[in-house]
């Protein structure tokens, strides 16, 4: 059995894109370092083909839209999603969900950003979800794997092992764009809550409500 501690990011990358035959997506947030995983994944592969999947709630600041814009400029297969619930309408009919302790908190994340992941889940029938996530940043990520199948779809985290200092590194040594203002409602206040897309995101989901893929402007 191959050794995924063993390997570099950009191996464990080319491996789960060969065994999966190229069938595989990265999901970006837009965030403070999400230029690091398409530059990455790029490098590994040797082309910008794989769609880069961006939900697109609606409420995220002016500075993720240019991140994504980034992207789409650099030549990115970009895939943006949405729910079909605009934010006028998650805050008239959901008033003050953006509390995680409210009632509401779990039932507007399933419809405006689980549900369009499944969205894209469904039309790009990926075998491999390529995720960048890290250890440090939050508990439940310290507890995951660098290959784990949940959902029907086998989840990579080539930079699980990754500290702060090495992401801000790959960063300044590609002289790639940061984001120093994201800000993801989904996430909570202090912005380290997990939204839960790796358990409730995939072939085989729990969360179905409707959403619409948008393939025009991120914002």
């Amino acid at each position: 059995m191959l050794d995924y501690d063993a390997l570099t990011p950009v191996e464990r990358i080319q491996h789960a894109y060969a065994a999966c035959e190229g069938r595989v997506i990265l999901t970006t947030s837009g965030g403070e370092t999400s230029a690091v995983m398409p530059h990455l994944m790029a490098k590994a592969i040797g082309h910008m083909e794989f769609p880069l999947v961006f939900v697109d709630h609606g409420f995220y600041t002016s500075a993720t839209y240019r991140m994504i814009e980034y992207f789409r400029e650099a030549g990115h297969n970009l895939k943006v999603y949405r729910s079909t619930l605009t934010p006028g309408e998650v805050e008239r009919d959901y008033s003050g969900w953006c509390d995680p302790r409210s009632a509401l908190f779990s039932t507007v994340v399933r419809k405006i950003k689980h549900a369009p992941l499944n969205q894209a889940f469904a039309e790009l029938a990926p075998r491999a979800w390529v995720r960048g996530i890290m250890r440090h940043e939050t508990p439940e990520r310290r507890a995951a794997d660098f290959v784990q199948l949940k959902n029907g779809v086998y989840q990579i985290h080539p930079i699980l092992d990754w500290t702060r200092d090495d992401i801000l590194a790959y960063l300044a040594a590609h002289d790639l764009p940061i984001n120093a203002d994201h800000w993801d409602p989904t996430k909570g206040r202090d912005q380290r809550g997990e939204c839960l897309i790796g358990d409730n995101c995939g072939l085989v989901s729990t969360s179905t409500a409707p959403a619409t893929p948008r393939r025009g402007r991120a914002a």
